[in-house]
This record gives C-alpha cells, structure tokens and sequence, in this order.
C-alpha cells in the first residue's frame, strides 16, 4: 500500500491490460483491469467514472454468472454510493454483495484484492448503515470486520479494518479514549509493516483524538502532517471529510477563523468532486464556530443546510445532529416549541442505537425543552 495514486503511468497500465484480456479472452485478468480502473478513478475522486466502472464490474458479473465479480461490483458501486452521498442505494448494493459472498471463493479476491472481499463489505456497510442511523447494525458489521481482520492475521486487511472501525466509531461518536487505541494500534502497524497510507490516516485519526481530549497542540499538528500525507500519496478521495476533522480540531482548540477556513475548502471541494458522504457535519460544525463567536444568524443558516443536506440524502444519524444543534440554538433563544417540534419527529424515527451519544443527548435535550 505504498503506491501513489493519480499517476499517468498507473491509468495506462490498467488500461492496457483490459485490451489484452479481452483480445486473448482471460476473464480474471480482465477483472484484474477493471477493479484497478476502478479503484484509481476512486481514490483520485473520479467519481462518475468510478460509479460507471462499478456498473461495468456488475454487468460483467452478471453476464459469466461469475459470483465474485458480481460481489465486487456490489463493493465497488456500494462504495461509490457512499461518497456520492446516496445511502440507500449505496447499503442495497452491500447487502447483496454480502448475500452473494461465499467464503469457499476467498482465493479467488486473494488474487485481485490487497485486504479480504468480506472485511471490505462489512466494513463499508457499516458507513452506510451508520449514516442511514441503523446504529447498533452498523457497529454490529464493524465489530465482525474488525474480528475477522484480527482472525486472518494479514497486516493490509487488519489495517484497512482499524481505520475503518476508527471511522464508523466516530460516526456513532464513541468516547474519543476508545478511538484513541484504534489510532495507536493503526500507527503502530502500519509503521512496522511499511503501510504508508495507513500511517497517514493513523496520524489524522490520532490528531482528532488528542484533540478532542484537550490536546489540541499535540493533535492539530498530526492532522496536518496526514493530510499533506494524503495529498502526497495522490489519494483525493475523502479530502473533504480530513479537512473538515481538521477544522473541526481548530474549533475545539477555539482557533475559530482556522476552523472557519478548512470548512469553507471541504465544502467547495465536496461541491468539485462530489464526495459529499460528510457534507452535512461540514455544515453543522460551521453552525457550531458561528455560535460561538455569536453569529446566530449564520449559525441557523448552517445547520439549516445540513438538515436539508441529510434529508436528501436520507441519512438520519446526521439529520438528527443538525436537527440536535439547531433545536438546542431554538431553546436558548427560547422557542422551546419550535425546537421540539423540530427535533421530537427526527429522534422518534429511531428504532436502535438508544445508547450512542447523539439518541442520548437529542433525549436529554428533549426532555429539556418540555
């Protein structure tokens, strides 16, 4: 996982070797080619023409009534979904791929892929379902990932597993301790086995941490050495999301103009290349710098968008925490009703997760306006 992204060289290669697999008709190197097209028009953000290479893997897939071609199509589009911000469709994809999975085939993905078919499913479908706000379904996937990953004993797999598992936990906004020991076990791995793209997102995941736990001179360094990292490596993929963690360590460090920049980037770049799986929390933590240097105007507006955002993109879990930001906003300006019945709808739509931190506090906060 050393390789850099984004490089000419790398797109002609893959290029090439799918004319050659169709001339001489060899249909596992030409899944070879296409899954490698597939993941450098994704980590270079390419995201229409990933969406249109997933498609394709499908379609092959389902022609040759090849069952691992036909996961990895599910994978790739499922994936693809995400960071377009369509959920729904994004988790359908994943649970077929799952459905379709038979372990007897794991040589054959060990052949195409550098981390395991199943972990990768599991984990991915966990951002969505997370996002959708199946909460205990979503950590439930995480934590089977992260078991099998630890079982195969491969570093790559149980690397990508880590960073993964970091994700989804912050998405359900475990304690920031717990996060920490996802971090330092990532670092620790991805150093001693050369993992350079999983050092980078070590150091990000790591910043956040220290900085969430008060140390904020520590972590913000870090973040900012991960994401010059990433940009190095040619990864575009996610940037959106790495500048807002940035941004939002500024605001806890009360940088409030530092923080105000990294979202304004995140947000334009979500915008350029589509990666909008975080867009609503970009908006909702802008609303939270506004309240804090007392533009409640702005703040509204923000987290007004971030509502809409997650509305169109039927994902719950963040509606519910703009829904949470502006509903409290409400409160302290008195309009107890408003905010009840702005935020009662949204948190009686849960049916799991009553233990996370946002069905806890949206409770609490209910409660509190009644």
């Amino acid at each position: 996982m050393n390789r850099s992204w984004g490089v000419t060289e790398l797109g002609e290669y893959y290029s090439r070797t799918r004319e050659l697999a169709l001339a001489l008709n060899r249909p596992r190197v030409l899944l070879f080619a296409l899954w490698g097209q597939f993941t450098d028009h994704w980590a270079r953000a390419d995201l229409k023409r990933a969406r249109q290479l997933a498609a394709e893997l499908r379609e092959l897939g389902d022609a040759a009534d090849d069952v691992p071609t036909q996961v990895l199509g599910c994978e790739a589009s499922g994936l693809t979904c995400f960071h377009l911000g369509e959920f729904a469709t994004g988790w359908a994809y994943l649970e077929n791929g799952l459905a379709l999975y038979d372990p007897a085939h794991r040589t054959s993905y060990s052949e195409l892929l550098s981390h395991d078919a199943r972990v990768l499913l599991r984990l991915h479908s966990s951002w969505l379902l997370a996002s959708l706000g199946h909460l205990d379904q979503a950590l439930c996937q995480r934590d089977a990932a992260l078991d099998e990953a630890r079982r195969l004993s491969h570093p790559p797999t149980l690397a990508v597993a880590l960073g993964a598992a970091w994700v989804a936990g912050s998405f359900v906004r475990l304690e920031s301790g717990w996060l920490l020991q996802y971090a330092d076990e990532l670092l620790t791995l991805a150093t001693e086995h050369g993992l350079a793209l999983y050092r980078m997102a070590a150091l990000v995941y790591r910043g956040w941490c220290l900085a969430a736990l008060g140390r904020a001179d520590e972590g913000i360094p870090l973040l900012i050495d991960g994401v010059a990292g990433y940009h190095e490596l040619g990864l575009t993929v996610w940037r959106p999301r790495r500048l807002t963690l940035l941004g939002d360590a500024c605001r806890m460090a009360q940088h409030w103009q530092a923080a105000l920049a990294h979202f304004v980037e995140a947000r334009q770049l979500a915008e350029e290349i589509a990666d909008r799986c975080y867009q609503a929390e970009t908006f909702r933590l802008t609303g939270d710098v506004m309240v804090a240097m007392g533009n409640r105007a702005g703040a509204e507006a923000s987290y007004r968008e971030a509502i809409s955002i997650a509305q169109q993109q039927s994902a719950k879990l963040w509606e519910l925490r703009a829904a949470t930001s502006l509903a409290r906003l409400w409160g302290e300006q008195g309009r107890q009703a408003e905010a009840r019945d702005l935020l009662a709808p949204v948190c009686g739509w849960f049916t799991e997760g009553f233990s996370t931190a946002d069905l806890k506090e949206a409770k609490l906060l209910l409660d509190q306006l009644s």
